[in-house]
């Protein structure tokens, strides 16, 4: 729209369908951002699907027009960007790890946009993990949640066990902290899931595996036995952050107790299909283990009770029960 005579609407939707020629019926909008005064130039916060059909996976992305809108261009994630090409990376991105849960495919919107009110080339956007910048309208972009010493330049794949120092900027919530020794630290956290640190909290990794391919989102908190094998509760519900409505809980499709001897490689005791939120280790018998499980009320919530086989070296899985009482 035009301030002053007529005040006239004007559609640019074909312009965003068509960015990059592409003609993708799926690509959405957010967002709008521009400088006051440079109003041929805008940017869109959105999405995109890689293929463009309503089964393509979705990527967050920006939209840009330097034609007030008539034509637009993707210039953040064109497609899956397996390369990271153009975008300098923290943890966030195309992997060497064939599991990596935090992927470009992860970012599937991009929610948060804004422009210098000085220098329309300078933009900074934010998503579900992080936040990037431009200094150059978009040509490339630079990550700012991890330390610059630490991030990779654009065309590294991220790595496992490559390790990170925070820039500041959090991006979930820290839910606990287990120490191994005063060096190797577990910290869990809702969506993260686990960081490994191996030099007392200096530096962080994401150095562990099975977490990832059982679909945990979540965990909650980490239980030690007397063996040394530490028990950690997840949920799956992303982003749940202590909402416990039937609505949030209702959308689990797992939750599941898992063990490790050293945080690296996890292995599954159950998966309850609905979210884990607590466990803990009798303290006259750690073989005998209670969990807390919510559900929506016609679930499986409540408190259940495990006994844990023994030589802790065997895999401890045994029948569970459910104990009287009320759901959640």
């Amino acid at each position: 729209m035009n301030f002053g005579a007529g005040m006239v609407w004007t559609d640019i939707t074909a312009g965003l369908l068509n960015a990059g020629g592409a003609n993708n019926q799926l690509n959405v909008a957010y967002e709008v951002a521009l400088k006051p005064d440079c109003v041929d130039t805008l940017y869109l916060s959105g999405q995109t699907r890689n293929p463009a059909t309503s089964a393509g996976a979705r990527f967050g992305t920006v939209f840009k027009s330097s034609d007030s809108g008539t034509t637009f261009s993707n210039v953040f994630l064109l497609d899956s960007n397996p390369h990271n090409a153009g975008i300098f990376t923290g943890w966030v991105g195309s992997s060497s790890y064939p599991a990596w849960a935090h992927t470009w495919r992860g970012i599937n919107t991009i929610e948060g946009i804004d422009v210098d009110s000085h220098n329309a080339d300078r933009l900074m956007i934010s998503d579900f993990s992080g936040v990037h910048v431009s200094f150059d309208g978009g040509q490339a972009w630079v990550q700012r949640y991890t330390d610059a010493q630490y991030q990779h330049p654009p065309g590294v794949l991220v790595g496992r066990d490559d390790i990170y120092k925070t820039s500041g900027l959090q991006t979930t919530v820290c839910y606990w902290m287990h120490w191994f020794d005063p060096a190797h630290i577990l910290a869990s956290y809702a969506d993260l899931v686990i960081n490994v640190s191996l030099d007392s909290g200096k530096t962080w990794s994401f150095d562990h595996d099975s977490l990832w391919t059982v679909k945990a989102n979540d965990v909650h908190m980490f239980c030690p036995s007397p063996s040394g094998r530490i028990f950690a509760p997840t949920g799956e519900v992303l982003g749940n952050n202590g909402d416990f409505r039937d609505y949030r809980v209702g959308m689990a499709s797992a939750g599941r107790i898992t063990w490790s001897d050293n945080g690296t490689n996890w292995h599954q005791v159950r998966d309850f299909h609905t979210p884990v939120s607590w466990i803990s280790l009798d303290p006259a018998n750690p073989a005998t283990m209670y969990a807390a499980v919510y559900s929506p009320i016609s679930g499986s919530g409540g408190i259940w009770k495990r006994c844990l086989d023994q030589p802790y070296a065997r895999n401890p899985c045994i029948d569970l029960y459910v104990s009287p009482g009320k759901p959640r």
